[in-house]
């Protein structure tokens, strides 16, 4: 992975490469090959497609929880309950 020392900080794509930052420092690294669609229809990618229906469950069981139990959160909740939740599932 590439860090940008230039005096110019942005972030995007540019001619294959793209500029991000993290933790405080201006990265680059190189576009993914491999597009949406592939992911979508390739047989090679069935795995992935099952993980990610698998995290989005998750993510939206997790979204309703948190929904469920907003009113406790609010009199009772700190900033760390959503981690911890997480954490502990």
């Amino acid at each position: 992975m590439a860090k940008n020392n230039s005096y110019l900080k942005f972030e995007g794509s540019l001619g294959g490469l793209t500029y991000y930052e993290k933790d405080g420092k201006s990265l680059v690294k190189v576009q993914s090959r491999i597009s949406k669609s592939r992911i979508e229809r390739d047989p090679a990618f069935k795995r992935t497609r099952e993980n990610m229906m698998e995290f989005g469950a998750a993510a939206n069981a997790g979204k309703a929880l948190r929904e469920a139990m907003s009113t406790i959160v609010k009199t009772m909740g700190d900033t760390y309950l959503t981690s911890r939740v997480t954490w502990a599932t």
